[in-house]
């Protein structure tokens, strides 16, 4: 497991004289606050990144699953024919690009298709965009809206979807924190299961009061603060 920032010295050049890019050699790189991934990055050798933080720079190439839900990943980002991308949060950055064997779900809170709402979606349950040169739009689960151009020829700053890439969108109902049992309201009833959540380490969004994609002991003062209603 590879963690930045912490383990800035793992990632190695992926030819001798650093001319093309780096590359990183790990099961799993975790990307959280203050983390960064130099530009021209390969994710050949890993079979998991999670982004929840920091910035990942320019020419970053997807060939494993990424889970992106907060943070930022600039330009240029390739999910290429072994890639499988999950965008819940953060910024990803103009000339997305998807290779035609590439999949990306996206979970958020509303998506439209040329300004036009997705009404037909139903909670919890992914479905698959098929139409192509339009733009795809929305916020994530996170609240940060985003929107996507789904070319099939792109150049310049312009996105690229491939006409045989797998793109699916979830939608999530909105997350509210600090309703930890899912009664639909913040009150002493969600202290015990905030508790449990807490001692199991396990994650649950209504539990992770600081919105950093891990539930521990640093959403204490979060959950108090809204439970008190500051």
């Amino acid at each position: 497991v590879l963690n930045l920032p912490g383990d800035e010295g793992e990632i190695f050049p992926l030819l001798e004289n650093n001319e093309i890019g780096v590359a990183f050699q790990s099961t799993q790189l975790n990307v959280t606050e203050g983390g960064f991934v130099n530009e021209y990055t390969f994710g050949m050798f890993s079979t998991e990144v999670n982004i929840n933080g920091g910035y990942v720079d320019e020419f970053f190439y997807a060939s494993c699953e990424v889970n992106i839900t907060g943070g930022t990943v600039a330009n240029n980002f390739i999910c290429d024919k072994r890639g499988v991308v999950n965008i819940s949060g953060g910024v990803v950055g103009d000339a997305f690009t998807v290779t035609s064997t590439g999949f990306v779900n996206i979970q958020g809170t509303a998506f439209f298709i040329d300004g036009i709402p997705l009404n037909n979606l139903q909670p919890g349950t992914s479905s698959t965009i098929i139409d192509r040169n339009v733009t795809l739009s929305g916020l994530l689960v996170d609240g940060q809206p985003f929107s996507f151009e789904l070319n099939t020829s792109g150049y310049g700053s312009q996105d690229f979807f491939g006409p045989n890439a797998t793109l699916a969108v979830t939608l999530v109902s909105p997350v509210t924190l600090g309703d930890v049992n899912l009664d639909g309201v913040v009150d002493f009833l969600d202290i015990n299961p905030f508790i449990s959540v807490l001692s199991a380490e396990t994650f649950q969004a209504e539990a992770d009061c600081d919105e950093n994609g891990v539930v521990n002991f640093l959403d204490i003062n979060y959950f108090i603060g809204i439970l008190s209603g500051n």
